[in-house]
């Protein structure tokens, strides 16, 4: 027989939600990161980037990575003018900051300490990742490749952006249900 009354604990929250897109999913992942940055734990776009004129940098700290092929020319890095006619936001720009943004690297409460942000693909088809922040939570990744997955390879592509994510947590209980919701259940027969 069931007791008439049992306990339940709501379940923790999750120790963080992430964010990560590809070419126009990049883009909407920066957005995401300005728009949920208090419910995000990190994002990763990958080849994407704001349309020129409407970089943003989130509220509170947002750790970035951010993924881009150096021959891209459909959302290139690190010039504004695409090949197919668009005009897009250079990565230096949204990380550092111009007229539109004070940047992600302020957002992060960045050092500007740079170095070398080790993964287990260095070296390969020049690939490389700085950090831009000693603390790792703004990271530029780049490699010799156009518009695709790291390597033209969904199991790199995902390893490197889910082990960036995985660093990071953020516990919120923002938009989640209360943490005494279920304290107290009544079980009826």
């Amino acid at each position: 027989a069931r007791p008439p009354l049992a306990r339940r604990r709501a379940p923790p929250p999750p120790p963080g939600r992430y964010a990560a897109g590809e070419s126009n999913g990049g883009m909407m992942t920066y957005q995401l990161g300005v728009t949920l940055g208090d419910r995000l734990a990190a994002i990763a776009p990958q080849f994407g980037s704001f349309a020129q004129g409407f970089a943003a940098a989130p509220k509170s700290a947002v750790p970035v990575l951010d993924l881009h092929g150096s021959n891209d020319d459909t959302v290139p890095a690190n010039y504004s003018l695409a090949g197919n006619g668009y005009y897009y936001t250079p990565v230096e720009e949204i990380f550092h900051g111009g007229k539109y943004s004070g940047g992600w690297m302020k957002a992060n409460g960045c050092d500007g300490k740079p170095g070398l942000w080790p993964t287990k693909f260095d070296g390969q088809k020049q690939f490389w990742c700085i950090k831009l922040c000693s603390s790792g939570n703004v990271v530029r990744c780049a490699w010799k490749g156009g518009h695709n997955w790291l390597f033209g390879d969904a199991a790199s592509n995902g390893g490197l952006v889910t082990d960036f994510l995985l660093r990071w947590t953020k516990t919120s209980w923002k938009g989640a249900a209360h943490p005494r919701l279920l304290t107290d259940v009544r079980v009826l027969d």
